[in-house]
């Protein structure tokens, strides 16, 4: 899997005369979770539209309002270059409505990491992932730290003429992300179904009365008991178990529903639990919770299937998901036989 990761909305906006205006952001360091200050390029206003302002709160609502436009330049541009669905992909900064600048077109991936379209830079995973207690995760227990860095050869052939110093066009800039644009997000369910996959699972270990071995055999109308033997975890539950895909992590609780046992008869037992295991000293009677009796002679092949339930929750979904095992034994029901003189 690759470690490149796309990052949330970074969209430059590209003025006649850009500015260069000092602010705080965050770039992680060579430590685990550290980050420290660093300055980025903000633009002074949109081109053809009504100024943007300082700060993030500028240059987000700069964004925002050009976006339509460089969505249909990118559109346009991949009907005239043959890109698209079905053509070479063309990786690009669009250049401004009017025409003034145009588009620079970029490498799809370089060492910087995947070029996003929509965010107008390269991306890549903050590897290892700063604590959620950081202020970069915005609140949010789940998603990406990303940084996003601009094109070196759009800074040398736009931004940098224009006025912005190398060191600050070539910022990168970390921040929160839900999903990765341009790879498809993970699906909390099919994450969910792999982590149940991987409990290690096993059918129970079946006890009855009468015995499954040889020379044992069961009495027509009496009571027949059926029972894990010696359950363990991953034969009854609970299980616990997690899996972790793109910055999403999904918990999940297993455990068995019910077993139900095929009698070989044509008749099946639903039991809630494991079953209680048979003593000489019950004798004759019925067992509490798992138990059956034979109105024929012959012999039964015996199936006990536990049903699994798993609640799993993760990625703002829940859901819950099954599955069943089966393990197989024979027994031996006959007649009493009473002899009369």
């Amino acid at each position: 899997m690759l470690s490149v990761r796309h990052a949330r909305r970074y969209a430059v906006c590209a003025a006649a005369v850009a500015l260069l205006v000092a602010t705080a952001l965050w770039v992680p360091t060579a430590s685990a979770s550290a980050v420290v200050p660093a300055v980025s390029m903000l633009s002074a206003g949109c081109p053809g539209g009504t100024g943007g302002g300082s700060g993030t709160g500028g240059f987000d609502s700069c964004a925002k309002d050009e976006q339509d436009q460089v969505d249909q330049n990118q559109d346009d541009q991949n009907q005239d270059d043959g890109g698209g669905p079905s053509g070479p992909r063309v990786c690009k900064v669009p250049g401004t409505p009017d025409g003034t600048l145009p588009d620079v077109v970029v490498d799809c991936v370089t060492e910087d990491g995947i070029w996003n379209d929509a965010d107008h830079c390269y991306e890549q995973l903050v590897d290892p992932q700063p604590p959620k207690s950081d202020d970069v995760w915005r609140g949010n227990n789940e998603g990406y730290i990303v940084l996003c860095k601009p094109s070196e050869k759009w800074c040398m052939e736009y931004a940098i003429p224009n006025g912005t110093g190398p060191a600050a066009c070539l910022q990168s800039q970390p921040s929160w992300q839900e999903n990765l644009p341009g790879v498809e997000p993970v699906d909390p369910e099919e994450l969910a179904r792999e982590a149940f996959a991987s409990l290690p699972i096993e059918p129970v270990d079946i006890g009855i009365v009468p015995e499954d071995e040889p020379g044992r055999v069961g009495l027509v109308g009496m009571p027949t008991w059926m029972w894990a033997q010696n359950p363990t975890a991953n034969q009854i539950g609970p299980r616990e178990t997690s899996a972790s895909d793109q910055g999403l992590t999904v918990t999940l609780d297993a455990r068995v529903d019910r077993v139900v046992w095929n009698m070989g008869d044509g008749n099946t037992v639903t039991c809630d639990g494991a079953g209680t295991p048979y003593q000489d000293s019950y004798g004759k009677k019925d067992s509490p919770d798992c138990g059956y009796t034979y109105t024929r002679q012959g012999e039964y092949q015996v199936t006990a299937t536990t049903y699994w339930v798993a609640d799993w929750t993760g990625g703002n979904q829940s859901g819950q998901l099954t599955n069943d095992f089966s393990s197989t034994t024979t027994i031996t029901v006959g007649e009493l036989q009473v002899l009369t003189q």
